[in-house]
């Protein structure tokens, strides 16, 4: 008798499905990769402009957001969008390995990349003209690519509209897929940033963060 269940949130919208916190087809890197629902480390190439961002700021906050990944080995994309309920943050990558039909090893995986992402709309006002865009340009090598670990080289360039930008120099290794359950990252970057720019601007706290602070509160002009 002294046992209940939490009812908030359970008796109207969603109801159960909000048991569901995402449905996925495959994984980031695949030939086909989608994830429909709570997106947890969304990012777009080496992750410079986006990278690992969330669009659950609470549990009780949680939007339907939308990955999708298509490989065709010449070229490839990388698209996201944060809310199919509302147009807020929506980004893309475009890639193409120039170089995938002359078999010359490691260079036939190089890839030249350009990414787009844009907040229409950080504080959900319409009296206030405070979206956000940033584009970037990639050149990326992977020099390992298994189905257990993964090794590449990188250097990116992105610029923040009306502000500043910035380029960095990398490497990344991974095993993103261990025994199913968890992957391990570590990057080590050096970065050459300018006046008024943040890199990995879209990251895990930005969803808590939009509301709050509009991008000229990094950046006063």
């Amino acid at each position: 008798d002294g046992f209940n269940f939490r009812k908030e949130g359970w008796d109207k919208g969603a109801g159960a499905f909000r048991l569901i916190s995402y449905l996925r087809w495959g994984l980031k890197g695949d030939p086909f990769y989608t994830r429909i629902g709570s997106l947890q480390s969304s990012t777009l190439g080496n992750g410079f402009i986006m990278g690992y961002y969330s669009n659950e700021s609470s549990y009780d906050r949680r939007k339907i957001g939308l990955e999708l990944d298509m490989d065709f080995g010449i070229v490839g994309l990388e698209t996201m969008t944060s809310n199919l309920g509302n147009v807020e943050i929506i980004g893309g990558r475009l890639f193409t390995r120039p170089l995938s039909t002359t078999e010359i090893p490691v260079l036939e995986n190089l890839e030249i990349g350009g990414t787009y992402v844009t907040d229409t709309n950080p504080d959900n006002r319409d009296s206030t003209h405070d979206g956000v865009y940033e584009w970037g340009a990639d050149i990326t090598i992977p020099l390992v690519k298994m189905d257990i670990f993964h090794w590449k080289i990188y250097g990116d360039y992105a610029k923040i509209n009306n502000y500043g930008d910035g380029k960095a120099f990398g490497t990344l290794v991974s095993m993103p897929n261990i025994i199913g359950a968890f992957g391990i990252y570590a990057k080590f970057e050096k970065r050459f940033l300018n006046d008024q720019f943040l890199p990995n601007y879209f990251n895990t706290l930005y969803e808590i963060d939009r509301k709050m602070k509009p991008a000229s509160f990094y950046f006063p002009t």
